[in-house]
């Protein structure tokens, strides 16, 4: 496939400019991929809107570090949430919500029922729930940003949640003729907290939060699809806090993209910005970002990130030695990227680089093996105490998952691998490979 010759006008240097600034802190220029899961979820929330969202609608997207999580978050909000324009009563109503808000139930409610009034058109809804210092993508997912005022008045909301322990069935009373599917989506969701402790049938105490057992339980009234975002240990995470139903086909794990996939979002990205050079030589440049990726949606993104770097310096300019500094830029950042999935697990960084390299570059492998390599690397170190050296271990093999240096997407049960091919090997090498670029695509020769 050859893409179209890019459209006059010349290269979009700002463009470039802003691309790199902004690196992965927003939503993508082109996306691909993913298409189970965006069905999915879209899915879910139409069986929703017929149904009354039935216990069992929770979806949990979980993955390492640079999966793409926060892309795809974006894009099935995108995809889901009506514009401002199109909303009906009955469009879903798309929400973000911090995971910190969890902490207490009575925020979370409030927060849902100030989108629901402003869906309604009520008046005074902007003082019902502060929006203190939230980020750009919250500020405007937060409530929904009036998604589907009516622009209407409404009735006017004496809201006063003081001292109540209010749950979302109290909104099913307050608002009786609400239709519409809520979709409340939480980004780090391995971050919410326990607030309350429940008796077990066995009597055993156990930590639990109350919005997440309301939700999961589905006894509210209410049309509310939960879609939690986060780490490995998220589903895990979730079901420690009472979301006890959820199966694995209600979550989906974050692997790597296909080949064709990386092609098209490399290849439509570059297209954006229009750079000089013509088509063969925008394929060769796509194609590099591509096989260098490993289908990593990180990795692609540095992969774009360096071809951006050399084009701004280069006019917009796509040449042959241009791609070579491009493509040498990219193995340094990928290397970059490794270090810094070490160093986030934690104190004991040096101890899990020495144990996964010792275990050579074919993964994946059990967790015995693992955690026995963790053990032998931390056993007789002076910086742990000899009757913490298990504990520790524990802990360590946990800091390796949730830093994104193992994951168990797409393996046996209790086989790991480091989520990327290549990382792997640089655990034990140390090195990452300078791949040569492509040869030139058929129709025309690179400059």
């Amino acid at each position: 496939m050859t893409c179209n010759e890019p459209p006059d006008g010349g290269p979009d240097i700002e463009g470039m400019r802003l691309f790199m600034a902004r690196r992965d802190r927003d939503r993508p220029d082109v996306f691909a991929g993913r298409g189970d899961i965006i069905e999915d979820v879209s899915e879910t929330v139409r069986l929703a809107a017929k149904t009354g969202g039935p216990p069992g609608a929770t979806r949990v997207v979980r993955g390492a570090p640079g999966a793409g999580k926060s892309a795809l978050l974006k894009e099935i909000f995108e995809r889901i949430a009506p514009s401002a324009e199109s909303a009906g009563a009955d469009a879903p109503l798309v929400l973000e919500i911090d995971p910190d808000t969890f902490a207490a139930r009575t925020s979370v409610v409030a927060a849902v029922e100030a989108a629901m009034a402003r869906r309604e058109g009520a008046e005074g809804v902007e003082g019902m729930v502060p929006m203190p210092h939230a980020s750009e993508t919250r500020q405007r997912t937060a409530g929904a940003s009036a998604l589907g005022v009516r622009g209407m008045s409404g009735r006017t909301l004496t809201r006063n949640f003081a001292g109540r322990d209010v749950t979302f069935r109290t909104l099913c009373e307050r608002h009786p003729d609400w239709r519409a599917p809520i979709v409340l989506v939480v980004d780090e969701a391995q971050g919410i907290v326990a607030d309350s402790v429940v008796e077990g049938p066995d009597g055993e105490l156990r930590k639990q939060n109350l919005t997440i057992a309301e939700l999961h339980r589905g006894n509210h009234g209410l049309s509310i699809v939960p879609v939690f975002f986060g780490l490995s240990r998220t589903r895990a995470h979730l079901s420690a806090l009472c979301a006890s139903r959820m199966g694995h086909e209600t979550t989906h794990e974050l692997g790597a993209l296909s080949r064709d996939e990386c092609l098209a979002v490399a290849r439509g990205t570059l297209l954006r910005y229009r750079p000089r050079g013509g088509t063969a030589a925008l394929e060769q440049w796509a194609r590099a970002c591509a096989e260098a990726s490993d289908g990593w949606p990180q990795h692609l993104n540095n992969n774009l990130w360096a071809c951006f770097e050399v084009l701004v310096a280069a006019d917009g300019t796509m040449r042959a030695d241009g791609l070579a500094a491009a493509t040498r830029r990219a193995a340094n950042l990928r290397r970059d990227y490794y270090d810094k999935r070490i160093e986030m697990v934690g104190a004991y960084a040096y101890a899990a680089r020495a144990a996964l390299a010792g275990l050579g570059d074919e993964p994946p492998w059990e967790e015995r093996v693992i955690v026995d390599a963790l053990f032998e690397a931390l056993d007789g170190d002076p910086r742990v105490a000899p009757d913490k050296v298990h504990e520790e271990t524990r802990d360590l093999f946990k800091s390796t998952l949730d830093a994104g240096v193992l994951s168990g997407a797409g393996l046996p049960l209790g086989h790991y691998a480091p989520p990327i091919p290549s990382f792997a090997k640089y655990l034990a090498t140390g090195e990452v490979p300078v791949q040569p670029p492509p040869q030139p695509a058929a129709g025309g020769p690179a400059p």
